[in-house]
């Protein structure tokens, strides 16, 4: 059998697969919610447990645009990566949490100011603890950063530079989750992944690294600490955690370096041949994201005046 010969992702492919991945998204949860409340009514135990399941539902939704734009040719990228990588990226997921407390944080306190409640509270049991890493340590890790590190971030930098590819990248991410609350961190986060993506030129690392993430806000929060809370608490508090941003910056910087020289250059699937990028490309590209943004943007409006 012949193998599929893949195209790399243009900056059209980018925009249609955030709209896809967006309105698959809003259609999943607005689904699930209902689901929520016809299954589970006031029973709080029976909610959660539903919650919990449609955090597995949600990601299987939009793996749909993943498969779409395989049959279609489109390569999502490379994934493969050395082993002093993986490594490095367990760490930048790690030391993520605590090091971007001081920004999530100091958000956190300015949508308490404008009267926005971010508390939320699941009860899990022995199953749905199994379930909701299996969704948070899994599932989300895996869909999201072939969407967001693979399809997005891979088109937008056939259009622009590596950084601005990046920011707009974990914009894109950030606003996609339709949580005022997680605004800031999944933003910082986005941009750590994005960087990562770009030095290994890989999107497995990003994958490993969201992991590793979600896995250590699940231990952190089991523990019954709310990093953000905590960062921003007293003078003393912010001065710490605001150099420890600062040294998690530092870190990543030279992180990145290292990751890009053990990576090297490398070259591991087949493309077509691209044409130049149309008028009509940029067009559709434009417009995709544009309606992505807003639909984003409206959910998050929703949410915080709910």
């Amino acid at each position: 059998m012949q193998n599929k010969i893949l195209r790399q992702v243009n900056i059209a492919d980018s925009g249609i697969t955030f709209l896809f991945a967006t309105m698959l998204n809003l259609i999943a949860q607005a689904v699930m919610g209902m689901v929520l409340l016809s299954v589970a009514g006031d029973n709080q135990s029976a909610f959660d447990t539903a919650q919990v399941v449609s955090m597995l539902v949600i990601p299987t939704f939009v793996s749909f645009v993943i498969l779409t734009n395989y049959k279609s040719g489109i390569s999502a990228g490379n994934f493969l990566a050395k082993w002093q990588t993986v490594v490095l990226a367990i760490v930048l997921g790690v030391v993520s949490i605590f090091g971007f407390a001081v920004f999530s944080g100091g958000f956190d306190t300015l949508l308490r100011a404008l009267g926005y409640d971010s508390s939320s509270y699941i009860t899990l049991n022995p199953l749905t603890t199994i379930l909701f890493l299996l969704a948070t340590a899994v599932f989300a890790p895996v869909v999201e950063e072939v969407v967001f590190r693979g399809f997005i971030l891979g088109g937008l930098k056939s259009k622009f530079n590596s950084f601005l590819a990046v920011v707009l990248s974990a914009i894109a991410f950030s606003l996609m989750h339709f949580s005022p609350a997680q605004t800031a961190y999944q933003f910082c986060l986005g941009v750590a992944l994005g960087f990562l993506a770009v030095n290994s030129n890989s999107v497995l690392p990003c994958i490993i690294a969201h992991s590793a993430s979600n896995l250590t806000a699940f231990v952190v929060s089991a523990f019954g600490l709310n990093l953000s809370a905590v960062a921003v608490s007293s003078p003393w508090a912010i001065v710490i955690f605001s150099l420890l941003g600062i040294v998690e910056i530092v870190g990543l910087v030279f992180l990145f370096k290292t990751v890009k020289k053990i990576e090297g250059e490398k070259v591991v699937v087949a493309y077509k041949d691209e044409t130049a990028q149309t008028k009509n490309t940029m067009a559709t590209a434009t417009i995709s994201f544009t309606f992505a943004t807003l639909v984003c943007v409206l959910m998050w409006a929703i949410s915080f005046f709910s």
